[in-house]
């Protein structure tokens, strides 16, 4: 057997064995639908997709006990913000004709039913490895949407994270080559990146101005009928624009107190990955959260509760190879 015949009948063997469950392979095959479907409907996949893992999760034995205070926290003041915030809904109102609508897929069930996913996999899954290969083609979307546009945010995402696991690793050479590698691309792609970066400041601006209206409850689920990712940006030119920050995001439709159960949960995350390669694109995921709409996207919110599932499944079993 050749030297790639025998490479990939070895990723076969670890990818099947322990043998996946029907719960597993329903939920690893269950992402790939999402590729599929046009942006409008990206929302709507993430939460039925959450409702189906936990339908076949009844069916499933617990794998592992675990225990959530971030989600609960973060659930509940989810919650507390949308009784706060539906008071101002008229019976009559438009918005409050189409308020179930919106809480699908932008609002409260879009929260709730992450955490619940994330719960559910983790809980129930026993070798969720087929991710490897279903959730590069749930990403078919976004892979081309990137190679249409360009995303340089990735990239040096990729990067740091890199170099903060080499120099974790007290690998201090590796993490100079990537990071000379990597100046030197922004220097030859400056004006690119320029480009690409040129609305991120004033619109924070924007999004902090934003938040200390409301700092202690946010700005409520879909007030103005508008989603939730994009905002009037007034430093801008008053041009609508996706809040290319998630944490601010999070921060501003819930209130300042929504960061802890954040913060509390990467840390979970960061710690559970720290001794394998997982932790790199862990940390990757972390910082584009900050220059992008990340988990705000059905389809890489999808992605992402996915393999941080299989990430923390993976660590704690002691299997840190990807």
């Amino acid at each position: 057997m050749s030297n790639w015949g025998r490479r990939i009948y070895d990723f076969v063997i670890r990818v099947f064995v322990p043998c996946p469950t029907l719960f597993d392979l329903c939920a690893c095959l269950g992402v790939i639908g999402i590729a599929f479907l046009p942006r409008h409907l990206w929302g709507f996949y993430f939460v039925f997709y959450s409702l189906f893992i936990t339908v076949i999760g009844f069916h499933s034995a617990c794998r592992r006990n675990i225990s959530m205070p971030e989600f609960t926290m973060l659930s509940l003041i989810g919650l507390i913000g949308l009784f706060i915030h539906s008071f101002i809904y008229g019976p009559k109102s438009i918005t409050f004709q189409y308020l179930n609508f919106y809480l699908m897929f932008e609002g409260f069930i879009y929260i709730f039913f992450g955490c619940a996913m994330f719960y559910v996999l983790v809980s129930k899954g026993k070798n969720l490895r087929l991710f490897f290969v279903t959730l590069p083609i749930a990403l078919i979307s976004f892979f081309k949407f990137s190679i249409h546009s360009g995303r340089g945010s990735i990239i040096f995402a990729m990067a740091i994270a890199s170099i903060i696991y080499l120099i974790m690793r007290k690998k201090y050479g590796w993490s100079l080559v990537i990071a000379l590698f990597s100046i030197d691309l922004f220097i030859y792609k400056f004006a690119w990146f320029k480009m690409k970066f040129a609305c991120r400041i004033p619109l924070w601006k924007d999004m902090f101005l934003d938040l200390w209206q409301h700092p202690f409850i946010g700005t409520g689920f879909n007030k103005l009928l508008i989603p939730d990712n994009m905002m009037i940006s007034t430093s801008w030119g008053k041009t609508w624009l996706f809040k290319h920050n998630d944490y601010l995001n999070i921060v501003g439709v819930l209130g300042v107190f929504a960061i802890i159960p954040v913060l509390i949960f990467i840390r979970r995350i960061i710690l559970q990955t720290k001794n394998s390669l997982y932790l790199i694109p862990v940390i990757g995921i972390a910082i584009l959260c900050f220059v992008q709409m990340t988990i705000f996207s059905g389809d890489m919110a999808l992605v992402i509760v996915c393999f941080l599932s299989l990430a923390y499944i993976e660590n704690e079993r002691g299997n840190t190879w990807i």
